[in-house]
């Protein structure tokens, strides 16, 4: 029989296989239709972060961004192949670094790890129940040397439904309307 610590080993593995095949997915995606999958991989992403929110606040009663902060660092450090640097986690700010990207986006552009990022953005939202904003200063899929995020509650009102990340992330455009023809 394995151990706990073997299961939780395989656990990590298939978790981070699956963030390694939605990168996969993206990179092909952004490839093939170049800056117009962007706002729809922010939209996709966006949708997934408003559900792991709610699923994240559904099981804690955790509401200050410091509380959220220290358990999505902790959850980060079992994604990420290297530790996640806490630089910094408190009432006002989540600040951490990060030397691997669990989508292997790495030289893929800093549009298109914007886009991925999205969901992190909702997620940590409905989390905290306020609308928070995620400034990316480094970023491995731009080429640097590790990936930054900054993450700050935004003055404005916090509306949970699903939408586009385009208050989050300015650089990713909202996902335009449907034509039929």
């Amino acid at each position: 029989m394995n151990s706990l610590a073997e299961i939780d080993r395989l656990i990590n593995q298939l978790v981070q296989s699956g963030f390694a095949l939605q990168g996969a997915l993206c990179k092909t995606f952004y490839k093939k239709f170049g800056e117009d999958a962007l706002p729809i991989i922010s939209e996709v992403f966006s949708t997934a972060g408003v559900r792991m929110g709610e699923n994240l606040s559904g099981r804690t009663l955790m509401k200050s961004l410091k509380e959220v902060g220290e358990a999505f660092v902790e959850m980060l450090q079992s994604v990420h192949t290297l530790p996640v640097d806490p630089v910094e986690i408190s009432e006002e700010k989540i600040h951490f670094k990060a030397l691997t990207c669990p989508y292997r986006l790495e030289g893929e552009g800093r549009a298109l790890c914007e886009a991925v990022m999205a969901h992190m953005a909702e997620m940590l939202s409905v989390a905290v129940g306020r609308e928070v904003q995620i400034d990316i200063p480094k970023t491995l899929a731009a080429g640097d040397k590790y990936c930054e995020n900054i993450i700050t509650l935004k003055t404005t009102t916090f509306n949970p439904e699903p939408r586009s990340s385009s208050a989050t992330l300015t650089s990713v455009a909202p996902v335009p309307e449907a034509t039929t023809t």
